[in-house]
C-alpha cells in the first residue's frame, strides 16, 4: 500500500509538472526500505528509468562539502570560527571580508551574493566577488552558492586537492558509494538520465508545454558537484539518519555531525510542500542542511537543482525514516520536494493519506482570494482583467479573449491567455507617499523596461516591467532565477539592488542605452542584453 500510493504521486506529478521521470528511495537506520523508479530516463527514447542511473543532486553536494570540513575541524586543521581570509589570504569579497568565518560561509550567513553565473570555474567565481557587493555577515540568512566554492577552495588549500578528490577517497570509498560521481564530466553522460527542461524559456511553464533535453554540463563545483544513483541516495539518507557512520563506517565524529544538524542560521530554505501535508513549525539552517520541525519530528532537509535535474531528502531522525527523490526535470521544477514530503507524509503515517491534488489549476472556488489580480502584456504593459469561471476552473478574461489560471508550487499565478502568456500574474503594490525608498526615475522607467538574455542556461533570461512608480525584475524559470518578482530599488546612479530588503547584495546595474533603450546590463557581472523578442 505504501508504494502504491507514492507511486500514485509520483504519476500525478508526471501529469502536472515538467516532470520525465525519477526514483524514490526509502530507508530506516539499518537498511533501505524500498526504490521506487517512475517515469523514463530518457523520454525521446521511452527508456524506462532504472534504480542505476545517475542523477546530478545539485545542492544536496553542500551537505557532503560540509563534511569535509567536518573532517578538517576533526584533524585539528581547521576551526569553525577561522577567518576565511586566514586560510585564503588571496579572497577579497569587499569590506567585510575579514568578517566572514567558515561556520558562516557553511551556514549561509557570510553576506556573499547568491552566485555569479558569469564564469563556470569555481576559483574564478571566487576571485570576482572582489568586484561584487555584500552583506555585513552574521545577521541574515542569504543562501549563497559562492559562499559553498569559497569552502571548496580552503579544501584544497589544506589538503592540496580538489575538494571532489578529498570527497571520493574520504567519503564515497568509505561507505562503499562505488558508483557515485564526486564530479560530473563529459565521460561520465552516458551514465546519467537524460536532464530535461521546458522547451520555452522565457514563459511560465505550463500542463501540456513540450519538454526538451538540457543544456550538457561538467560540474566539479563544491556547491553542486555530486551525482548519485538509488543505492549511492540510499546511503546518504542513511547518514543523515545517523551521527556521522554508516554501517560502522565513520566519515565525521559525532560532534562535528550534531554540529552539522543543529539550527545554527536565523532562517533556512523555502518549504514547498503538497496540499494536506503534514506542518513544518520549525526550519532553519545548520550546516549544509535544513532543519525543521515537521509534525513535532526533528527533520533534516535539503534540495539540489541543476540544469536537468531536481532532487531531495528529508530524514525524519525522530521517527528513524528518510526519503529522497531523484528526478531529470530542471532545477527549478519543484516535483522532488513535492513528493519526498509526500513519501514522509505515508511512512510515517498511522492510517494512509489521502493523495494531494497536484493539479496547478486555480478552481473557481478560489476566484475570491484572487481579488485585485492584474496581468502584463507582451510589451511589458499592465493590463486589467476581469475573473471568471468556466466549470470549476478560474479564468482572467481580457481584450476579448480568455485564459485559465494556474498555480506553481511557489505560488505564482499564470495563464494560458493568449496575451498574458509572458508573465506571472500580480497584484499592484501600491505606492507608499511616506516611504523614504528611492524611486526610479522618470527616464529609467521607460529606458530600463524590456527582455534581457544572457548566454547562461542558468539564469537565460528576465524581463524589467514598470509597475506604478517601481521597476520590478521578472523570471518566468531558470534554475538559479528568483522565484518572485523582485523590485529593483535604486542605489546609485544605474544601479539598482535587487529585492526590497536593504541588506541585500545582489546588484543590477545599466552599462549602456541607445536611442533611449537599455541595452546592456550587468547582473553580479554577468552580462545581459536587450533581445529583439518580446
Amino acid at each position: 500500500m505504501t508504494q502504491d500510493l507514492i507511486r500514485a504521486a509520483a504519476e500525478e506529478l508526471l501529469r502536472h509538472q515538467p516532470l520525465p521521470g525519477g526514483v524514490v528511495v526509502a530507508v530506516d537506520r539499518d537498511r533501505t526500505l524500498f526504490t521506487l523508479p517512475f517515469g523514463h530516463a530518457d523520454p525521446d527514447r521511452r527508456t524506462p528509468t532504472r534504480d542505476t542511473h545517475l542523477f546530478e543532486i545539485g545542492s544536496i553536494s553542500k551537505l557532503l562539502t560540509s563534511v569535509l570540513i567536518g573532517q578538517l575541524v576533526d584533524d585539528g586543521r581547521l576551526d569553525l570560527d577561522d577567518r576565511t581570509l586566514d586560510h585564503l589570504p588571496w579572497l577579497s569579497a569587499g569590506p567585510h571580508t575579514g568578517a566572514i568565518t567558515v561556520g558562516r560561509l557553511l551556514a549561509h550567513t557570510s553576506g556573499l551574493i547568491s552566485g555569479s553565473d558569469a564564469v563556470p570555474d569555481a576559483a574564478a567565481q571566487v576571485w570576482t566577488l572582489r568586484d561584487r557587493d555584500a552583506a555585513p555577515p552574521g545577521a541574515h540568512f542569504h543562501y549563497s552558492n559562492v559562499g559553498y566554492l569559497v569552502l571548496g577552495e580552503i579544501v584544497r588549500a589544506l589538503t592540496g586537492e580538489p575538494h571532489w578528490t578529498v570527497l571520493r577517497r574520504r567519503v564515497f570509498v568509505p561507505l562503499g558509494m562505488r558508483d557515485a560521481l564526486a564530479r560530473v564530466t563529459h565521460a561520465d553522460r552516458p551514465l546519467l538520465a537524460v536532464g530535461s527542461t521546458p522547451a520555452r524559456d522565457d514563459r511560465p511553464w505550463l500542463p501540456g508545454d513540450p519538454l526538451v533535453p538540457s543544456t550538457w554540463l561538467e560540474v566539479d563545483g563544491a556547491d553542486g558537484n555530486v551525482a548519485l544513483d538509488a543505492a549511492g541516495l540510499g546511503t546518504l539518507l542513511r547518514l543523515l539518519l545517523g551521527d556521522g557512520a554508516v554501517d560502522g563506517h565513520r566519515v565525521i565524529s559525532a560532534e562535528s555531525w550534531r554540529r552539522v544538524t543543529t539550527a545554527t542560521a536565523p532562517d533556512g530554505e523555502d518549504v514547498v510542500a503538497p496540499p494536506g501535508s503534514l506542518p513544518v513549525s520549525l526550519s532553519r539552517y545548520g550546516l549544509g542542511v535544513n532543519v525543521e520541525r515537521i509534525a513535532g519530528a526533528d527533520c533534516v532537509t535539503h534540495g539540489g537543482g541543476m540544469i536537468g535535474y531536481g532532487s531531495f531528502v528529508l530524514a525524519d531522525r525522530t521517527n528513524g525514516v528518510a526519503v529522497g527523490a531523484l528526478t531529470n526535470a530542471d532545477g527549478d521544477c519543484l516535483a522532488a520536494q513535492l513528493l519526498a514530503r509526500f513519501a514522509h507524509q505515508v511512512l510515517i503515517a498511522d492510517a494512509p493519506p489521502q493523495l494531494p491534488d497536484f493539479d496547478p489549476a486555480v478552481r473557481a472556488g478560489e476566484l475570491a482570494d484572487l481579488a485585485g489580480l492584474r496581468g502584463t502584456d507582451v510589451a511589458g504593459e499592465p493590463v486589467e482583467v476581469e475573473l471568471g469561471a468556466d466549470g470549476d476552473r478560474a479564468l482572467v478574461h481580457a481584450g476579448g479573449a480568455s485564459g485559465r489560471i494556474y498555480r506553481d508550487p511557489y505560488a505564482r499565478l499564470a495563464t494560458d491567455h493568449p496575451a498574458l502568456r509572458l508573465h506571472w500574474l500580480y497584484r499592484p503594490v501600491e505606492p507608499s507617499a511616506s516611504s523614504a525608498e528611492p524611486r526610479a526615475s522618470a527616464a529609467q522607467l521607460t529606458t530600463l523596461p524590456g527582455h534581457y538574455r544572457a548566454h547562461t542556461p542558468w539564469f537565460a533570461n528576465f524581463r524589467i516591467v514598470a509597475r506604478e512608480d517601481r521597476l520590478w525584475l521578472t523570471a518566468c524559470r531558470g534554475v538559479e532565477a528568483p522565484t518572485a518578482d523582485q523590485q529593483l530599488v535604486p542605489i546609485d546612479g544605474d544601479t539598482f539592488r535587487i529585492g526590497a530588503a536593504p541588506w541585500l547584495p545582489e546588484r543590477l546595474t545599466c552599462r549602456a542605452v541607445v536611442d533611449s533603450r537599455a541595452v546592456l546590463l550587468d547582473l553580479d557581472g554577468c552580462g545581459y542584453s536587450r533581445t529583439g523578442t518580446q
